[in-house]
């Protein structure tokens, strides 16, 4: 009984040690990889949660295009979460459509 035991302990101690290098490879991974964007010169503006009706809509499409006349923004997009952060779905839009038109998706 103490063999199998000290088997198994050693088993486990091995699997861990596996799965914790393969966890430091993959945060390794994402944090010295290109991520595809460039984040220089990237905003994040947290708005108060509103409710999804069609006077909000226009709201937040003035609100970007008020945005849009200072000559410093180039682009804007929108979204319910800042991404990143945890959350179960999320409203995505095409550039250049309507607000209106936008899908949610479920993460």
């Amino acid at each position: 009984m103490k063999k199998i035991l000290v088997t198994f302990q050693f088993a486990a101690s091995a699997i861990l040690i596996i799965l914790t290098f393969a966890v430091y490879k993959q945060i390794r991974c994402m944090t010295n990889n290109d991520l595809g964007i460039n984040l220089d010169n990237m905003m994040a503006v947290a708005l108060p949660d509103i409710p999804f009706n069609q006077d909000n809509i226009k709201n937040i499409d003035s609100f970007k295009t008020e945005l849009l006349r200072y000559p410093a923004i180039d682009r804007i997009s929108g979204s319910l979460i800042i991404p990143g952060t945890s959350s179960p779905s999320l409203l995505a839009w095409k550039e250049n459509t309507e607000f209106k038109d936008g899908k949610m998706l479920s993460i």
